[in-house]
């Protein structure tokens, strides 16, 4: 973490260190891997370009979370994204997909879960303090700094974001493709 123009090696080790957090962050705000992978290689090659010194490790943590996350952002608005969502839709309803699903048993088991399900109904700045809070083991102060948001901003949306999560999976609201995916597998497993 000099103040010299970040060289290869040092956003290697940054890669090895915080790949993971940004990955799964970009994960969680997309819902899509190539996307996250996408966010991710935007976000350490903005770190190789980026020439000002990291005061330490978790300034170098909260800055590359903050790009990821804007560059999520960027995605979300892009007119790109919208046509890709329609296509999604198409594939939805009976289109079959060109490519191959993912074939990670844990993620697929993961996503059935009614709590997986309740997570994806949030909207996207809940979804993201959820996420960076209770998946990334983040303080609530560590998450404002990546957001640029106050920490009273980060833990009001983390109480609204429990509340609607504890009322989703109280009263049942998840989408029809997840409830159907559970009485299947209470049926057949």
């Amino acid at each position: 973490m000099t103040a010299q123009q970040h060289d290869e090696a040092f956003v290697n080790e940054a890669l090895r260190a915080f790949g993971g957090q940004v990955y799964r962050t970009a994960l969680a705000s997309t819902r899509s891997p190539a996307d996250a992978q996408d966010v991710v290689q935007d976000t350490f090659i903005a770190l190789l370009e980026h020439s000002r010194p990291f005061h330490d490790r978790e300034h170098l943590r909260a800055w590359l979370l903050r790009v990821a996350i804007n560059r999520c952002r960027e995605l979300h608005r892009s007119a790109w994204r919208s046509r890709v969502d329609r296509f999604d839709d198409a594939c939805a309803q009976g289109i079959p997909a060109t490519a191959p699903t993912d074939p990670s048993e844990d993620l697929a088991a993961l996503e059935r879960h009614p709590v997986w399900a309740a997570l994806e109904q949030l909207p996207e700045p809940f979804r993201i303090v959820i996420h960076l809070r209770y998946v990334e083991e983040l303080s609530c102060d560590d998450i404002a700094g990546a957001l640029g948001i106050p920490a009273i901003t980060v833990r009001t949306r983390l109480y609204r974001a429990r509340k609607r999560l504890r009322t989703l999976l109280e009263t049942g609201e998840l989408p029809a493709k997840t409830r159907l995916r559970a009485r299947k597998e209470s049926t057949h497993g």
